[in-house]
């Protein structure tokens, strides 16, 4: 049990300073309201989307039930979300971390996210997850996912 405990905070920590590090690309989903400072001023008219970036540590062994949880069910929450565009979910099995990296159109519609869905999902991944999740907010320079986005809908 004793050495459970301090594998547990080794990994805690290895998890938390690699998420600093030099190595650190800046990661989603959208968590901690009080994190997240969005403003007006956030949303321009060049920035073709907003980015969230979430990493959370997951329990151990429970990355199949979290593939299914986010496929099942939180994708689709995400989906009737207004101003969603896309969510891809990254897993580093050396650390036992889900990095989730949301693109919403502007960042109004993350802070709507973030006071009216985000508590449903963080409640349904509650059993899943270790700690809090780091959530980091960005706004786009460039993307080419707007324009691969808009040629498919042109073309359906």
């Amino acid at each position: 049990m004793k050495h459970e405990k301090a594998r547990k905070a080794a990994r805690k920590a290895k998890v938390a300073g690699s998420l600093s590090g030099p190595k650190s690309v800046p990661l989603l989903i959208c968590l901690l309201e009080e994190s997240l400072p969005l403003t007006a001023d956030q949303e321009t008219e060049d920035s073709p989307m907003f980015v969230r970036k979430v990493t959370t540590l997951l329990k151990p062994h429970s990355i199949s039930k979290f593939s299914r949880l986010m496929e099942e069910d939180i994708m689709h929450m995400l989906g009737k979300q207004n101003g969603f565009q896309d969510e891809p979910t990254f897993f580093d099995p050396s650390e036992g971390a889900v990095t989730s990296i949301s693109l919403r159109d502007k960042a109004s519609n993350a802070e709507t996210y973030s006071r009216e869905t985000y508590p449903a999902v963080l409640k349904k991944l509650a059993a899943l997850i270790e700690g809090t999740p780091k959530l980091d907010t960005y706004e786009t320079l460039g993307s080419t996912f707007h324009k691969s986005a808009t040629t498919l809908a042109a073309a359906a």
